[in-house]
């Protein structure tokens, strides 16, 4: 599991979406006129095109580990700069299966920042999703291209396998007597607790991919406000 990006997500957030089921809409991502997604804003401040630029650079260098790799365009004259990114410290989840392993999510991105007197835009787009199961059989990562919206689709899932088991719980309690009911209720105990699970994860994934782009563009606008004329 490798990645670029040393940014991480606040983890205290991740923890209060876990004591509650948040509303999940407030997280959706942004999209542009092409409907991609895409995270921007355009910041004024006091500082001119060089000293914006020279912060780029600054910001660039400390948050990727190889920014020469990472850097897609850079041009002083413009104002401008591209690089290019990824992460893969979301949550992980244990597979266990023939092909037991670990689940988890890697996305890839780019950010370009213009700077201009005074003010400067940044630009996180070419946001692509990818579901990542790694086999402890191959050792090997397997990506598959997903949506930030699939995630509110297998929570409705999991909450109508939830209402299936509790209806089948019901009819248990009515037609079943002892072992069988017995074995009955621990399987379906077994299924109920994986869906509770499964809306416990998938709330979470989904709350940690939106935190991280907010958190990237808190960063950003951060290393962008030095202010070393003194």
């Amino acid at each position: 599991m490798k990645t670029i990006s040393k940014l991480f997500i606040p983890t205290i957030l991740s923890f209060f979406l876990l004591v509650s089921e948040c509303d999940s809409q407030n997280y959706s991502f942004p999209t542009n006129e092409n409907g991609e997604y895409e995270f921007s804003e355009v910041v004024t401040c006091s500082l001119s095109k060089q000293a914006l630029y020279t912060n780029a650079k600054a910001w660039v260098t400390d948050m990727f580990k190889n920014p020469k790799a990472a850097i897609q365009l850079e041009s002083e004259a413009s104002g401008k700069i591209v690089v290019n990114g990824n992460y893969d410290k979301f949550t992980i989840k244990l597979v266990e299966d023939d092909y037991s392993g670990f689940e988890y999510e890697r996305v890839y991105f780019t950010i370009t920042i213009d700077c201009k007197d005074n003010k400067y835009r940044y630009r996180i787009n070419n946001i692509d999703l990818k579901s990542v199961n790694y086999s402890t059989y191959s050792h090997r990562d397997y990506e598959t291209s997903i949506k930030h919206e699939d995630h509110l689709t297998k929570i409705n899932w999991a909450k109508q396998d939830k209402a299936e088991i509790a209806r089948k719980m019901e009819v248990a309690k009515e037609t079943l007597k002892g072992r069988k009911y017995e074995k009955e209720m621990e399987v379906l105990n077994k299924k109920l607790k994986e869906a509770e699970e499964k809306i416990i994860y998938e709330n979470r994934i989904y709350f940690e991919e939106y935190n991280y782009f907010k958190s990237l563009g808190y960063s950003i606008k951060k290393g962008m406000a030095v202010n070393d004329d003194f």
